[in-house]
């Protein structure tokens, strides 16, 4: 194998590690799950993507108490998981962005892979710019 092919091929393996770190992010985020509990103890609430509401328990003793102290405990597990949730998804994107301009740097390359690694680089934008507009809508 020529050093060409072997930077080539230590390329690749790198943006494959980058497109994969990408993708197990995207699916941590998917998973992730945040959890808070009313200050009474009596409900608590998980809260998946998008901030929807996935899980309510409610203690059977919040049902003696008023509909407006109910709502109240509600809407306080709710924000209290939603919170969670956000700081969760806030340190899973904490992660540097990619740098495909470096692996251009890093190897010296054909324009064949000039042009892949630009395509590259444009999804990898993409991605950081709807990552950064997670973070502002959590931050809303």
């Amino acid at each position: 194998m020529s050093g060409f092919e072997a930077q080539i091929q230590q390329a690749t393996r790198q943006v494959r590690q980058r497109l994969d770190a990408f993708e197990q992010q995207r699916t941590v985020l998917a998973e992730t799950v945040g959890e808070g509990t009313s200050e009474d103890g009596l409900i608590t609430a998980r809260v998946g993507a998008g901030g929807a509401v996935q899980d309510l328990e409610i203690n059977p003793r919040a049902m003696r108490l008023d509909s407006h102290t109910l709502r109240d405990a509600i809407l306080a597990a709710i924000r209290a998981a939603t919170a969670n949730w956000t700081e969760a998804v806030q340190e899973a994107t904490a992660r540097p962005p990619v740098d495909p301009e470096q692996l251009l740097r890093d190897f010296g390359v054909s324009p064949e892979l000039k042009a892949t690694m630009a395509q590259f680089s444009q999804r990898a934008a993409d991605i950081e710019q709807n990552l950064a507009a997670l973070r502002r809508n959590l931050a809303g």
